[in-house]
């Protein structure tokens, strides 16, 4: 194994990846892909700490990787919406990883409510479906968290938001890098969702009042959702 750690960012579809993983390339000293299955961060050349972000669990788990078999479920459109989440597009797990780096994970996270919601609209899946990614993506960190052998951070994606200079500066001290005003262009940066700036509104401490009404019409069952949150409220009391 290298001494080289490299970094690995994940985290539900919808709860802030990209603009993470753009605020990262923007440093100097590290080198972001993104959405990569094949392991060409453990490849990289240079001086610069690698890294990747994936999608959690549709990407990347904690121990399963690609299977042939799995096209099978992607090649149909009525599978694919319904199963093809619980089937890693990557060809490394996590494990994988770990086992030819020194491996440090960034598990970002985002309110629930505004998850299942952005999920829903963004994949055109139902609710239920969409709450048993952020379900298996809580799993997965869990798992993360109960292994010595990964160095786990979390990073609340509102947060991100709305103190972009403070938790980039945490980033670093995780990271034992110095930090770079440069991050802050993170935004401008991400391909995916290209902004002139960090967006305020899409933080969920600002509409608190309207992501609750979107909980209370919710057609998932209460308690599941009330899991759901609670899971969420202790990985932010841990977050950066």
């Amino acid at each position: 194994m290298s001494n080289k750690p490299c970094i690995m960012i994940i985290g539900a579809p919808r709860s802030g990846t990209s603009l993470t993983s753009a605020v990262l390339s923007a440093h100097s000293n590290m080198s972001i892909l993104d959405e990569d299955f094949h392991g060409a961060a453990l490849r990289l050349l240079g001086t610069k700490i690698p890294g990747n972000k994936l999608c959690t669990p549709n990407q990347i788990d904690f121990h399963r990787r690609w299977q042939k078999f799995y096209k099978l479920f992607r090649l149909n459109g009525y599978l694919r919406k319904r199963l093809g989440y619980q089937f890693p597009r990557s060809r490394l797990s996590l494990i994988d990883y770990a086992k030819e780096k020194h491996l440090k994970v960034l598990c970002v996270i985002r309110d629930p409510i505004r998850s299942v919601q952005a999920i829903s609209k963004r994949e055109r899946v139902s609710e239920r479906i969409s709450c048993n990614y952020i379900e298996k993506t809580f799993s997965i960190f869990d798992r993360v968290l109960s292994e010595t052998y990964m160095d786990a951070a979390f990073i609340s994606f509102d947060r991100l938001i709305s103190e972009p200079e403070q938790q980039c500066h945490k980033i670093c001290e995780w990271l034992n890098l110095p930090y770079e005003s440069a991050m802050l262009d993170g935004p401008i940066l991400n391909q995916r969702y290209p902004s002139s700036g960090f967006d305020i509104t899409k933080s969920a401490q600002s509409k608190y009042p309207e992501s609750m009404a979107i909980a209370e019409s919710s057609s998932l069952p209460h308690g599941r959702m009330e899991r759901v949150i609670e899971r969420y409220n202790d990985f932010m009391n841990i977050a950066l």
